[in-house]
């Protein structure tokens, strides 16, 4: 698998790693008592996030708001201009290069103008195959964890 050039934070592409929910669950599990942690597993706020949100609520011991919408967050996006955050890659990692870590806040405007909504494109069946077998023992320790079948995962 090649990194683009212009990825100039590499280390967050470690996706095999850090998406190993069971493993994360269990490290944190190892140092916080279960009934201190509460799972929401995405498949349970697709399917009913008004439960979800009250279930949350109930653990944190906070009141009811009586919010009813919960409308979708971080949707699929795709950019208008590919170039521009390409540039805008290339600025930021001359800024870290120079000791610059803070701009203007400019291009938090700039991205959200050249962000446009898009459909989520399927996974191609070759990646589909990889994935599960890549994540095959860790959704199982989750399994366990949680004592849920979440076998649909591989579906």
């Amino acid at each position: 698998c090649s990194v683009p050039n212009l990825c100039w934070k590499q280390r967050r592409l470690i996706y095999g790693e850090v998406c190993r929910l069971g493993a994360q669950l269990d490290r944190l599990l190892a140092g916080v008592p279960y009934d201190r942690v509460l799972v929401a597993l995405l498949d349970d706020l697709q399917s009913n996030a008004h439960g979800q949100y009250r279930r949350v609520l109930s653990f944190l011991h906070l009141p009811d708001d009586g919010r009813q919408t919960f409308p979708a967050q971080n949707t699929a996006k795709a950019r208008r201009w590919p170039a521009l955050t390409s540039l805008a890659s290339l600025i930021g990692e001359a800024k870290l290069r120079v000791g610059i870590s803070r701009g203007f806040g400019i291009w938090r405007h700039i991205d959200a103008a050249n962000r446009i909504d898009r459909e989520r494109p399927a996974l191609g069946l070759e990646l589909r195959e990889r994935l599960k077998r890549h994540f095959a023992g860790d959704v199982a320790l989750l399994e366990s964890m949680l004592h849920r079948d979440l076998s649909h995962w591989f579906a």
